[in-house]
C-alpha cells in the first residue's frame, strides 16, 4: 500500500509541476494545442470559461485561438 501511494503521490506532483512549467513558459496557442492533444473532446463537455481559466487565459484570448484555429 505505501508503495502504491507513494507512486500515486509522484504521478499528481508530477503533473503538477508539468502544469506550472507550461503556464510560465508556454504561449497560450502551446497550452491550448497541448490540452486538446490530451483531451481531444474536453471543449464538448466543459464550459469554455472553465477551460480558459484552467490554461491560465481569459476566455476572449481562447476564443480567439478557437477562431484562428478553425
Amino acid at each position: 500500500m505505501e508503495k502504491f501511494i507513494r507512486l500515486l503521490s509522484i504521478e499528481i506532483f508530477s503533473k503538477f509541476v508539468h502544469k506550472l512549467n507550461a503556464i510560465q513558459f508556454q504561449t497560450a496557442r502551446e497550452r491550448y494545442d497541448y490540452m486538446i492533444s490530451e483531451f481531444p473532446n474536453i471543449v464538448h463537455h466543459v464550459p469554455l470559461g472553465h477551460i480558459a481559466s484552467y490554461l491560465g487565459m481569459t476566455q476572449e484570448t481562447l476564443s480567439r485561438i478557437r477562431r484562428n484555429n478553425a
